[in-house]
């Protein structure tokens, strides 16, 4: 007897001909992993109410300088202005990367999804940048295919506006293809809502609240979510041969010593097919991550 997979999205279970638009509902209506200003917002200092599509914030002190911040529970501070962390690895724009058990990030994570999926025996986690090509559903099924076989957790932030459906999309049906049960427990994508002040002269996005305009770093030990600038480069070479551009396994990049080694590397990264084509990606791609790998050394 052949058991299909399936894709749980919060309590909800899905098989390969279950419907789009009923999936994107309920991914859009999941728990996000990072704190909303729409309701997490202090409610000692705030009133914030409904109006017009978006949230209307006022002090309740009388005030109006909001100082490009919200103050939010537990000592959050909303804010559009993203910290740098000098000590996580970076994966650009198509790319992605591997990791067990250590921090990892992405930046400027706009009408782009920032896709996180964990193995949940191994721990094993991807963070990829998937940028909105035709190739996205061959690159979610490439990782997948590279990561160890076992049932997995998957997190999504981004799609900010909620026409922009092409990504989540591509990525459902290529989990809706895998061979083992997979777990959507939260999201935050779709996300077009706004904040207005009471005079409607103060007008921000909530996802850049929420995200510091999609800068977020990722624990994989416990699989977390934090708004934070990445700013760790990944390495560009080893013992002076270069290395798979865009693609990289944290796990194991460190542990290469001989060129057989690393050449069986690079084979296997030139495997997971990424960014705007089939498989590598464009010269301009390329050349720009370099010189931003450059510019962080």
């Amino acid at each position: 007897m052949v058991i299909d997979m399936v894709l749980y999205i919060g309590s909800k279970s899905y098989i390969d001909n279950s419907s789009m638009s009923d999936q994107l509902k309920a991914i859009k209506e999941l728990p996000s992993p990072l704190p909303d200003v729409k309701k997490d917002f202090d409610k000692k200092v705030y009133n914030m109410e409904p109006a017009r599509g978006g949230f209307v914030i006022s002090k309740k002190d009388g005030t109006r300088d909001f100082g490009n911040e919200i103050i939010g529970e537990n000592g959050v501070i909303f804010t559009k202005k993203s910290q740098l962390n000098k000590e996580v690895y970076r994966v650009e724009q198509g790319g992605v990367a591997f990791i067990t058990g250590g921090k990892i990030g992405t930046h400027n994570v706009q009408s782009c999804v920032a896709f996180i999926i964990q193995d949940k025996d191994t721990k094993k986690t991807a963070l990829a940048h998937i940028s909105g090509h035709a190739s996205d559903i061959q690159f979610v099924k490439d990782i997948l295919s590279y990561m160890p076989s076992g049932d997995k957790e998957v997190i999504m932030v981004g799609a900010r506006h909620s026409s922009e459906t092409s990504n989540v999309e591509s990525i459902l049906k290529a989990l809706l293809d895998y061979e083992h049960d997979i777990h959507i427990n939260r999201s935050y994508v779709l996300d077009s809502s706004y904040i207005y002040d009471e005079r409607y002269n103060f007008m921000e996005a909530c996802y850049d609240f929420n995200t510091t305009r999609g800068d977020i770093i990722v624990d994989t030990s416990n699989l977390t979510i934090s708004c934070g600038h990445p700013f760790r480069s990944m390495p560009d070479k080893i013992n002076d041969i270069m290395l798979e551009h865009l693609v990289d396994d944290l796990d194991r990049l460190y542990t290469l010593s001989s060129k057989e080694d690393i050449d069986e590397y690079n084979k296997d990264m030139h495997k997971i097919k990424y960014g705007p084509t089939e498989s590598l990606a464009t010269e301009a791609t390329v050349e720009a991550a370099q010189r931003s790998r450059q510019y962080a050394k």
